[in-house]
């Protein structure tokens, strides 16, 4: 049986960007990020790019189950929309965090850094 290809559902550019879009995608589904770093002004590329827990490791999921669930979220969304209005005025825009899977780990980048992001039908796909 040959492979499925991913089909892409979504995909939106900086210019179209509505931040509490891309986090219910974040919080969903598997979003791919493509954007310049802050830091030395290099492109970068997330995929897989989460914060649904059922894509997250098992160590993940045990902090977001058995720790309070209002100071996990609070953690989890520190300096995003709500939290750090400041990086706004910077110019950096929102700071988005959410949990590379490939990376292991939890990355975060500047809407105003962001060029676009893309979200993919991924049934059938495998992490592995």
């Amino acid at each position: 049986m040959a492979p499925r290809s991913k089909k892409l559902l979504v995909r939106v550019k900086h210019e179209e960007l509505d931040v509490r879009k891309l986090i219910e995608h974040l919080d969903s589904d598997l979003v791919y990020v493509f954007f310049r770093k802050k830091t030395n002004g290099r492109f970068r590329s997330i995929y897989p790019f989460t914060r649904n827990p059922k894509y997250l490791p098992y160590t993940e999921q045990l902090k977001m189950y058995y720790k309070s669930s209002e100071d996990y979220m609070i953690e989890l969304m520190k300096n995003t929309i709500r939290d750090k209005p400041e990086s706004v005025i910077e110019n950096r825009g929102h700071l988005i965090k959410a949990y590379s899977i490939l990376d292991r780990g939890w990355r975060s980048f500047y809407t105003q850094n962001l060029l676009f992001y893309e979200v993919y039908d991924h049934e059938g796909d495998t992490l592995e």
